[in-house]
C-alpha cells in the first residue's frame, strides 16, 4: 500500500484518485508521518461479497441421491449393536 502525506495528496488529488482507480490499490494518507486515512478504490457490484454466490451455479443430482449409502447403514448398525 502506497503512503503519501496529506499535503501532497491535497496538491495532487485528481492524479492520486486516477492512480487509485487505475491500480485498484489503496493509498494511505499520512498526517505528521502517521497513518490518518485511506483512499480506497470503489469495487464494482460483482466484487462485493454476495451471500447468494451459489445461486447461479447449476447442480446435477445423481439418480439415486435419496437412496441410503450401504457403508453408512453398516456403520449405524454397529453402533446400534453396541448400545443394546
Amino acid at each position: 500500500m502506497d503512503k503519501i502525506a496529506i499535503s501532497e495528496a491535497r496538491n495532487n488529488l485528481p492524479r492520486l484518485v486516477q492512480k487509485v482507480a487505475a491500480t485498484r490499490q489503496p493509498v494511505t494518507l499520512l498526517r505528521y508521518g502517521k497513518p490518518a486515512a485511506v483512499i480506497m478504490p470503489v469495487l464494482p457490484d460483482s466484487e462485493i461479497n454476495n451471500c447468494y454466490s451459489l445461486r447461479s451455479v447449476k447442480i446435477k443430482m445423481s439418480e439415486d441421491f435419496n437412496h441410503p449409502m450401504e457403508d453408512l447403514w453398516q456403520a449405524t448398525a454397529v453402533t446400534d449393536e453396541e448400545e443394546e
